[in-house]
């Protein structure tokens, strides 16, 4: 998989595995979800706040779970830290499957 962090004009950020362009204008996306971050709880008084990963689906009902993405929508496409990318595959597998 080519996991990635992207970053669109909504404001949205959303983890997919981006698979090779074919269009220059097209970003083809599989598999993505909206990721948002949260305070742990309950707070460990001897480590301190600690920040977890929600992941919401998006585009939930897309064939095939693909989506192609307008690059115009999108600001920047970088490689997500190595907690998020872990995160991000673990939340694959309890994703609802809707066939």
């Amino acid at each position: 998989m080519n996991i990635k962090l992207i970053k669109l004009s909504s404001g949205e950020e959303i983890v997919a595995d981006v698979e090779t362009a074919t269009d220059k204008k097209i970003l083809n996306i599989k598999n993505p979800l909206l990721v948002n971050m949260r305070v742990k709880q309950p707070i460990d008084p001897t480590v301190g706040q600690e920040l977890e990963f929600i992941f919401v689906p998006w585009a939930h009902f897309a064939l095939d779970r693909k989506v192609p993405l307008n690059k115009d929508l999108v600001l920047f496409v970088v490689p997500p830290i190595e907690s998020l990318k872990l995160d991000y595959v673990k939340a694959l597998s309890n994703v609802v499957k809707t066939e």
